[in-house]
């Protein structure tokens, strides 16, 4: 019976204690980190440098809190895999190809082993904190680091071949590079005639929850294909978010992703830091420091040329040589390969030199990024340089969806909503609608409408749709939760807008102005209101006594100022 259960669960090889482990190393990582979050917060830094010292703190060569890194990493790989999900979603395919020339010659022209190759990863979190993932320099400085993440693949395979160099590794070269054409030939093809329609299908159904686990799969498949075809993951994820970004779901996606990407980002960040190891840094700091420098500078002059040449805005060319400073994690890997056996091309003491440096690179990178606008503004004073700008490049994304500024924001497009959304029309009034009724968004797409599939309460969808600067919101959502939510959200992101919103039940009315709303308006009230007024007409009773009474039932009901103001000016008129 014993040995039965020690086959069957595995309860006496240790399984447990291994299991335990790895929990507690979670734990621990998950803690150290948002410790470091807090206090990067408080001193005004940005997060990813809290997550580095965090992990250089509990790290093997800190307290020594962690007992596998292993354990860590594996999950810090989902984090790569989430952070470049996100990214992609945000970058679609036709974005990349307008940067191909620029991002090619930009990423060939910094290829080479371990120090010269950017993070895309530590680039694309740093991009997230500062909201700029739709900037052109963006677009810019991913299609360099894309071009440098392919390049690594080809770096791990032909680093055998360095001691003895032969013929025999081109077709190791030939085979990889195939291997990468064809995946790309497959998301192109997935992105256009597969993705789209296959999310529409699952939208239609209106299970939030089968859809997120559809965008799981995609994100994971992605990933896992790129790995078994000798690829990377994180460039496997990056591309299975552009085959997203090509359909109307990519903002819903991203508000699924955001969650995963940032708890598996911390992961991943604090492993990265348990690489430092500070001793080196007190015995090598005048080489750690000259091999910095170097690099910040030399990688920002390659990036700041290439763009330029490129006939790029002088704005985007400074911020993409900075973009661009973190030495990548896939040079650790390199590092770890060359200094181990059999080849042993790094002494030790280099190994430890260029991890220390690859480290500081990115504690350095947000830094460096805030230096960008006060470059660029330093740049413009010489009159050399401001010939060089052009802004017919900046076609931002972002810049296009604030030409709406001044627009109302519909949420909720249902019975209620409609009848909203039709007055503002009427009327000639700029509106963004989101709804999650896919039929309802294709629609309103068809007829001219600036129309947003997702969930309103999403503070991804409610930026992109505009929220910050919109004159108005309207919220007609279907539930008492999702709207309070909703207000929430809005009135965070913009303290001055007005808000109105449709409560369902009484309690509705309360905790609605409590959100932030300056106006809500209960459905069932006003139905019921309305029928009494229907019902005191047809009695044949004095219609202007009849709406004096509805109007005060209406002010003692919603304690409204605006609805005071204007039953105080109707009073002042008659009088």
């Amino acid at each position: 019976m014993c040995r039965h259960r020690e086959l069957q669960y595995g309860w006496y090889d240790g399984s447990v204690q291994v299991d335990l482990s790895l929990l507690v190393d979670i734990v621990v990582a998950i803690l150290a980190g948002w410790l470091g979050g807090v206090l990067a917060r408080r001193v005004r830094l940005p997060l990813v440098v809290g997550y580095l010292l965090a992990g250089i703190l509990i790290g093997p060569n800190g307290l020594g809190a962690v007992g596998e890194g292993a354990h860590v990493q594996l999950l810090a790989s989902l984090g790569v895999v989430f952070l470049l999900f996100a990214q992609g979603v945000q970058i679609s395919l036709g974005d990349l190809l307008r940067v191909r020339i620029v991002g090619l010659y930009g990423g060939l022209a910094q290829v080479g082993f371990v120090l010269s190759v950017t993070s895309t990863t530590v680039l694309a979190k740093v991009l997230a904190e500062r909201e700029e993932a739709h900037t052109q320099y963006a677009r810019v400085a991913l299609g360099i680091s894309i071009t440098q993440d392919l390049s690594t693949v080809a770096m791990v395979a032909v680093l055998p071949a360095l001691g003895t160099l032969t013929p025999a590794v081109l077709p190791v070269m030939g085979l990889l590079l195939a291997k990468a054409g064809a995946f790309v030939a497959i998301v192109l093809i997935a992105a256009r005639a597969v993705v789209p329609p296959l999310l529409r299908r699952i939208a239609v159904t209106g299970n939030r929850e089968l859809f997120l686990i559809s965008v799981m799969v995609l994100c994971l498949v992605g990933a896992a294909g790129a790995e078994f075809l000798g690829l990377s993951l994180a460039l496997g994820a990056f591309l299975a978010g552009m085959m997203i970004s090509e359909s109307e779901f990519h903002y819903e996606t991203l508000s699924i992703v955001i969650p995963l990407r940032d708890v598996f980002g911390l992961l991943f960040f604090v492993s990265l830091g348990m690489f430092f190891h500070p001793a080196v840094l007190l015995a090598y700091w005048p080489t750690v420091t000259l091999i910095v420098v170097a690099l910040v500078i030399g990688k920002c002059l390659v990036v700041f040329g290439i763009v330029l040449w490129a006939r790029y805005h002088l704005r985007t060319a400074i911020m993409s040589g900075l973009a661009l400073t973190p030495i990548s994690e896939y040079s650790f890997i390199i590092a770890i390969l060359a200094a181990g056996a059999p080849f042993s091309y790094l002494t030790d003491a280099q190994y430890s030199i260029t991890i220390a440096s690859a480290i500081i690179s990115v504690i350095l990178a947000p830094a460096l990024m805030h230096l960008g606008n006060p470059l660029y503004r330093f740049a413009v004073r010489f009159r050399a340089l401001r010939r060089l700008t052009r802004a017919a490049r900046e076609n931002d994304e972002l810049t296009r969806a604030r030409a709406q500024a001044g627009h109302v924001l519909l949420c909720g497009y249902g019975r209620v909503g409609g009848i909203v959304g039709e007055a503002l029309r009427d009327f000639q009034i700029p509106v963004v609608i989101i709804d999650y009724d896919q039929h309802q968004v294709a629609r309103l797409r068809r007829e001219g409408v600036l129309a947003l599939y997702g969930d309103a309460s999403s503070p991804v969808l409610l930026r992109q749709s505009g929220a910050d600067d919109a004159a108005m919101a309207v919220i007609c959502l279907p539930d008492s939760r999702s709207m309070l939510l909703t207000l929430q959200r809005l009135r965070q992101l913009n303290g001055e807008m007005p808000l109105v919103a449709r409560g369902l039940i009484p309690t509705d009315l309360d905790r609605g102005y409590a959100a932030g709303a300056e106006e809500v308006v209960e459905a069932e009230f006003e139905c019921g209101l309305e029928l009494a007024r229907h019902t005191l007409l047809r009695l044949g009773k004095d219609e202007a006594l009849v709406q004096s009474y509805v109007d005060q039932v209406r002010l003692f009901r919603y304690r409204s100022d605006l609805l005071r103001e204007t039953r105080r000016a109707a009073d002042e008129g008659e009088g």
